[in-house]
């Protein structure tokens, strides 16, 4: 997919994601799911909050491998890094909104979605 194209189908979902500064690979999950999936408004919100999930996830995992799993404090107490629980929550809320789009052939049998919650 070309970046002109990659642009133009993500000016259908700016408005709707918190941050809008994607990383190169989330624009590109972005794009190609509304190019290849008709959807309707609710699904577009969806898509915007997955993919601000996606990127947490994406910027929780390099602060991770710049930082390392643990930290020492000042008492010499060895800790976890809090960013690894940014990290989890991000990919399981990536995973729990790309379900809620229920997309054709993407969505395990069994799992329904839940479009219309609170969270939107």
């Amino acid at each position: 997919m070309k970046s002109e194209e990659i642009e133009r189908q993500l000016e259908k979902i700016n408005p709707y994601s918190e941050t809008g500064g994607w990383c190169d690979s989330v624009k590109l999950i972005a794009a190609k799911t509304l190019s290849e999936f008709e959807l309707r408004p609710e699904q577009v919100k969806v898509l915007a909050i997955a993919c601000d999930a996606t990127e947490r996830y994406h910027k929780a995992k390099e602060d991770i491998a710049a930082k390392g799993m643990t930290f020492v404090t000042q008492r010499g107490e060895v800790r976890k890094n809090p960013t690894i629980d940014i990290e989890r929550e991000a990919r399981r809320d990536a995973v729990r909104f790309f379900r809620e789009l229920n997309l054709e052939g993407v969505n395990p049998e069994g799992r329904k979605p839940r479009i219309g919650g609170d969270y939107m």
